[in-house]
């Protein structure tokens, strides 16, 4: 399970998200989303202690008192066959971006989803965009409501989310194209901070 969270601060220098987020607030402005903090766990007991823990309590607390909104997702992501891959990559998966795409049925054809979302996840790793690693699968808890799968990917640098977005498939994705079965509810940028530090999101942004 993989909870990812996002919020909006109220001030600057204030942390500003917490994965334990149970607010179900849909932000009215989503561009001022300013930081996210992600969790990979092993699966949905971890989670569950993780949520479980006083100090996750307390950064709800600061959360709710520091910050206007906040936002959160949790899915059931998929593990690369080769994690070894991603180890031996070493400083290079600590920087970068991570770009989350949430998903949601498009009314108008709503079949092959599963299998689609896999041509997104390979074509993110792909040679054209340049993913170092991409993780997808089906929400179990969030605060969109019409979200239903999440496809998150970490890159060297913005500019190959940019070549990803740019292809035809994302583009259909991003502008709700009545012929692909999964289009776009949210999208986000966030760079990688050190670790202990949250992210800051470099963008929000809604298909159209």
């Amino acid at each position: 399970a993989q909870p990812v969270a996002a919020s909006r601060q109220s001030s600057i220098g204030v942390p500003a998200s917490s994965s334990s987020s149970s607010s179900q607030l849909e932000p009215q402005q989503p561009e001022s989303f300013s930081h996210a903090v992600h969790f990979r766990l092993s699966d949905t007991n971890a989670l569950q202690k993780l949520l479980a823990h006083r100090l996750m309590a307390s950064m709800q607390q600061q959360v709710q008192s520091q910050c206007s909104c906040s936002a959160h997702v949790v899915y059931e992501g998929t593990v690369p066959k080769d994690l070894m891959a991603i180890f031996r990559r070493g400083d290079e998966f600590a920087s970068g971006v991570d770009h989350i795409l949430l998903l949601q049925p498009n009314a108008n054809s709503s079949t092959g989803a599963c299998q689609f979302l896999q041509k997104l996840a390979a074509l993110a790793e792909s040679a054209i965009a340049g993913g170092i690693q991409t993780t997808y699968g089906p929400i179990i808890s969030s605060s969109n409501s019409t979200a239903t799968h999440v496809l998150m990917t970490r890159f060297a640098a913005p500019q190959q989310v940019e070549q990803l977005l740019q292809t035809p498939a994302c583009a259909a994705v991003l502008q709700r194209d009545t012929r692909v079965p999964l289009v776009a509810a949210k999208s986000l940028c966030t760079s990688i901070q050190p670790i202990g530090e949250t992210n800051k999101v470099d963008r929000v942004m809604f298909g159209r």
